[in-house]
């Protein structure tokens, strides 16, 4: 059995044509950019979302980052393989994934 409870994990999701074209356009000026800190083998990572003028970044610490490259089977590895293992010696497990329509939750 899992000894921590509750785990926080964040998957980026790979960019979009639109989002690629603005990138390469040099069009992203008015975007957040990220930053990730403290990110070694994508364990305990932080991430920095850099402020407007008008805002200071703002830091956001997660058990673990899955970057836009993440195979499917990393990601099950990370996130639901020890759910699954527990489930299947009879403990109660629950996945629960929020994110926007089409970010790939599935």
């Amino acid at each position: 059995m899992t000894k921590e409870h509750i785990h926080v994990i964040i998957k980026f999701r790979p960019k979009n044509k639109r989002e690629k074209r603005e990138e390469k356009e040099g069009n992203l000026v008015d975007k957040n950019p990220i930053i990730f800190q403290n990110n070694d083998e994508q364990k305990h990572g932080v991430i920095e979302i850099c402020g407007t003028k008008s805002t200071n970044p703002h830091n956001f610490t997660f058990d673990r980052i899955l970057k836009d490259g993440t195979s499917q089977k990393e990601c099950f590895k990370h996130v639901a393989e020890h759910v699954c293992d527990d489930v299947l010696e009879g403990f109660n497990g629950t996945i629960f994934a929020y994110g926007q329509t089409g970010s790939g939750k599935t």
